[in-house]
């Protein structure tokens, strides 16, 4: 009696649409990953800049609070430009503002960020410098490269400075500082009548905007 020996060929295997369901899965699993490292990396540059801006305007104001807390005491103490000046620049015109405390000078602008873009930006917006106790505190020319030597660029790129007020004190020796830096160069990132001080709330072509504002109380130190 013969027996013939019977060979069975078992192959698994994935159908092909198996594969596509298994692409498709695979596929959203490294979407999802992708958006959420997406949103964690504008969520840390959101929050950079909001430091930076903030840092920035602490910054200043110790600036000026030192001005004030270790300046001469004389009677012209404070002065301020007898006028904004205004310069051509660009397809326009910049007005440039002068605040004095004592010898130190702070030329500003409060329309433009500081950038090379002539359309919304300026060479500087906040430069300080020396100045003699009994000169007129006229602004410098915030278009130059260097407005003044030994003088120095207060803000950071794509910085501005919506607002800037030192009021003279009321004889009390109290004074008071208040000042808004702002961080976008493009107005659009900002709320429309605002002053540049209220963001909009998502961002506008991937870029961000920040706004600190800073009110203050300082007396000057014997």
């Amino acid at each position: 009696m013969s027996h013939k020996a019977t060979n069975h060929n078992n192959s698994a295997g994935f159908t092909i649409v198996e594969l596509m369901i298994a692409t498709a899965i695979f596929s959203v699993i490294l979407l999802l990953c992708a958006t959420a490292i997406i949103q964690v990396g504008r969520m840390f540059y959101k929050g950079s800049i909001v430091n930076r801006t903030q840092d920035m305007a602490r910054t200043v104001v110790d600036d000026v609070t030192q001005a004030i807390q270790f300046g001469p005491v004389a009677d012209n103490f404070r002065r301020v430009s007898p006028s904004a000046v205004s310069y051509p620049y660009g397809s326009g015109n910049v007005s440039v503002s002068a605040i004095c405390l004592g010898g130190v000078r702070y030329s500003y602008n409060l329309d433009r960020s500081l950038g090379s873009d002539t359309t919304n930006q300026l060479t500087h917006v906040l430069w300080k410098d020396r100045v003699a106790l009994d000169a007129v505190c006229t602004p410098q020319d915030l278009r130059q490269a260097v407005p003044s030597a030994g003088g120095q660029e207060l803000l950071g790129s794509d910085m501005r400075l919506p607002y800037f007020n030192i009021p003279a004190t009321s004889g009390s020796g109290i004074w008071n500082i208040s000042l808004t830096v702002s961080y976008g160069s493009d107005g659009s990132l900002f709320v429309s009548g605002s002053n540049f001080s209220r963001c909009i709330g998502t961002n506008v072509g991937g870029q961000y905007c920040a706004s600190s504002t800073i009110n203050t109380h300082v007396t000057k130190r014997v």
